[in-house]
């Protein structure tokens, strides 16, 4: 029984070994890909950003975002009209002079939370090729989720720490959606972007391990087909 467990633990610290090995070259392979096709990325996501912005924002007219290079870096640049406007004790908006409003945010931050998911799933040596294909599917709506917060609040937490004298303190930093923007900016900016990656990695292969802890209550041996539907042996497979 010893025996069994000194040898259990042997392998999991060669596993543990191995996935550190391959993480840094797939790290690298990951970042290298949104290096050179990130900006695609990012322009699929500029419209949907456009309209989630101005339904939080209304007030916030023509806004423009768009990607561009400024000193070898893409760059997110936004661009808005602001109706200056005095905020009464109704918090009713009363029209008046227009303000120009420019900005720009750093792209990469779009791509932090992929680069680190997929990174973590290709080095990930407890899944199959098929499995780890799933799971990365899985990802995908929780980075598309999370994306959509990060950016617009971002750029708002900028316009409205920025402006708050024309557009009304008690409807920016000082209100509650405000304050639910300065904290999740103050947590991004603090490591919660890779915080969220770790935990949408976890969330995204948890399934299979679950299956896989299911398979040995259940019986499942090493030469049963995989529960994972690959149609190779057990051992061959969930079981590296």
């Amino acid at each position: 029984m010893l025996e069994l467990m000194k040898k259990h633990n042997n392998k999991q610290k060669i596993k543990i070994f191995m996935f550190i090995i391959y993480l840094i070259p797939a790290y690298f392979m990951v970042s290298t890909f949104f290096y050179i096709f990130g900006q695609y990325y990012t322009k699929s996501f500029l419209p949907f950003l456009c309209i989630e912005i101005e339904l939080i924002h209304p007030e916030f007219e023509n806004l423009e975002l768009s990607l561009a290079n400024i000193n070898g870096k893409n760059m997110i640049l936004f661009n808005l009209n602001i109706d200056k406007s005095l905020v009464d004790k109704q918090s009713k908006f009363q029209k008046g002079n227009i303000i120009i409003v420019k900005g720009d945010i750093d792209d990469n931050m779009l791509h932090i939370l992929p680069i680190i998911i997929f990174s973590l799933l290709i080095a990930w040596p407890g899944l199959s090729v098929k499995c780890k294909l799933k799971a990365a599917v899985i990802s995908i709506p929780f980075i598309i989720a999370i994306e959509f917060i990060d950016i617009p609040f971002s750029i708002i937490y900028f316009i409205e720490n920025n402006y708050k004298g024309i557009i009304g303190e008690d409807i920016t930093v000082y209100s509650i959606p405000g304050r639910i923007r300065l904290f999740w900016n103050s947590f991004l900016i603090n490591g919660g972007r890779q915080f969220l990656g770790l935990l949408v990695f976890i969330v995204s292969i948890a399934p299979f391990h679950l299956k896989n802890f299911y398979s040995v209550q259940t019986g499942i041996t090493r030469n049963d087909p995989c529960t994972c539907g690959s149609g190779k042996k057990y051992k061959n497979c969930c079981l590296k």
